[in-house]
């Protein structure tokens, strides 16, 4: 996946933010390097520069004492995607002439956490004469469209005789003997 590179400023802030990513999804323990910059754009030096981003981090991401004016301030920031996706949406608060600010000044960019699992159980028939029966319940309990899914028995007999595809929270049940 390409990078993503958000920038917005409020006209009247005077600062400005931005916020990119090396990746926007990935699965459960991937790493997305996200790096923020803020820029001081007003005559005065801005001080107590904090950045938060709550779904990336419990902590603030950036945090910077003294910016002078004309100035920027960058810092990496590395993310391991958990078990569910989350969405980057930072905010600033500073200090500029003793007056506190703050500004939501980075568009919000969704980090999908990708996982691809597929559920089956099996129920077996009562056996007669001609063999047992079986029923094989196949389910998505993913995040993603599973395509060309080809299950074999324990002796690699194929129980669907054409590849199917499964979109996320669907499911699909085979007989087969």
């Amino acid at each position: 996946m390409g990078g993503v590179t958000s920038t917005r400023a409020k006209p009247t802030s005077k600062a400005a933010a931005t916020r990119t990513a090396d990746r926007t999804s990935g699965r459960q323990g991937d790493t997305v390097k996200l790096t923020y910059t803020v820029k001081n754009e007003t005559k005065f030096d801005m001080n107590d520069i904090v950045v938060i981003d709550e779904d990336i981090s419990d902590d603030p991401v950036l945090k910077v004492d003294t910016l002078i004016a004309g100035s920027s301030y960058g810092i990496d920031h590395v993310y391991t995607i958990g078990d569910r996706s989350v969405t980057s949406s930072p905010f600033a608060t500073y200090t500029v002439n003793g007056k506190m600010k703050s500004f939501s000044a980075i568009e919000p960019t969704e980090i999908t956490m990708i996982l691809m699992k597929l559920n089956m159980a099996i129920r077996q028939g009562t056996p007669n004469a001609n063999g047992t029966s079986f029923q094989l319940d196949v389910s998505n309990a993913g995040n993603q469209d599973i395509n060309d899914i080809t299950i074999r028995d324990e002796r690699q007999n194929p129980v669907n005789l054409q590849p199917f595809s499964l979109s996320a929270g669907d499911a699909i049940t085979f007989s087969y003997q």
